[in-house]
């Protein structure tokens, strides 16, 4: 085998050793005085990264931050594919506001519709100040018909009609100031009472066992039907009258004589009151009265009335 030694010259030399016996080959000779041998000598004196840096950085991966567990999750999740395959592919076949969809904006923007002449036309009238400063001001001093000219107005028409209210027609006022005097004097003077064709209903009711029903004021009307209850114990009908509320109820007869007709009805009808309502005219209050007790009672009349 072949070993290196140093003689005592300081040279390197060769030796072999065969079956023990220890050979001198030759003399090595080592140019120790290159320019690039001397830089690299110097690097590693200089100590970059070869005791303290290395010793740190081995004390690091020592500590396993990034080396085993960390990198073992993070492989997992690598193996997981969560963005790497088909949601990739989806996201490269989309077509996102980039291409298609921009070019169109582009294209639109680029038909100058509202950027460049449209808007400088606003502009142009925004720069002319047409009701922003000098018009508005005069506006708001401006007293409307709202304030004091409404007030004035009203305070002279008041005293026209006050006045046209209370002369002979010959004075020569205004038509307004005739007008309006003539209204108030109507409204201070009149009462005007509006009313309607409407029909009121009165429950005429006769008590279980009676024969004379509740009382109905029929003093407002002159139009009059009635309609039978469902059940009714044969019986006729006549309507008696009184001139109290509450007062004992009489035969009704006309200036002939004649008695207020009986009434052959039954139940569920309708009856007018037409050939005789002349004899209801002058009665305040009547009630019907049934010519037999009604013994499933009480029964309800239902009195139409109309003006």
């Amino acid at each position: 085998m072949l070993l290196k030694g140093v003689n005592t010259s300081g040279e390197l030399e060769l030796i072999k050793v065969v079956d023990g016996i220890v050979q001198v080959e030759g003399t090595i000779e080592v140019d120790t005085n290159t320019d690039e041998l001397e830089a690299i000598l110097a690097k590693l004196s200089s100590d970059p990264a070869t005791q303290t840096t290395l010793a740190a950085i081995l004390a690091a991966m020592s500590s396993d931050p990034a080396t085993q567990t960390t990198l073992a999750a993070i492989l997992a999740k690598l193996i997981e594919a969560p963005a790497t395959e088909a949601k990739q592919d989806t996201l490269i076949a989309t077509d996102f506001a980039t291409q298609t969809t921009l070019a169109a904006i582009l294209a639109a923007m680029s038909s100058d519709p509202a950027t460049q002449t449209t808007l400088a036309a606003i502009l142009a009238k925004l720069i002319e100040a047409p009701a922003t400063e000098a018009k508005q001001d005069t506006l708001i001093a401006t007293d409307f018909a709202t304030q004091t000219t409404l007030a004035s107005t009203l305070e002279s028409l008041g005293a026209k009609a006050d006045a046209a209210a209370t002369v002979g027609d010959a004075t020569p006022f205004s038509v307004i100031a005739l007008l309006k005097g003539i209204f108030t004097k109507l409204l201070g003077t009149l009462t005007v009472s509006l009313s309607g064709s409407t029909v009121e209903v009165i429950d005429c009711v006769i008590a279980d066992e009676g024969t004379v029903s509740s009382e109905a004021d029929i003093s407002k009307y002159k139009y009059f039907s009635f309609l039978m209850p469902a059940g009714w114990d044969a019986a006729t009908l006549t309507i008696y009258g009184s001139a109290v509320a509450g007062g004992t109820k009489r035969v009704i007869k006309n200036d002939a004589g004649q008695t207020f007709p009986v009434m052959t009805v039954a139940v569920d009808t309708v009856y007018s009151i037409d050939s005789a309502a002349l004899m209801l005219a002058g009665v305040h209050f009547i009630s019907f009265v049934a010519s037999a007790a009604q013994t499933n009672g009480p029964r309800t009349i239902k009195l139409m009335c109309k003006q």
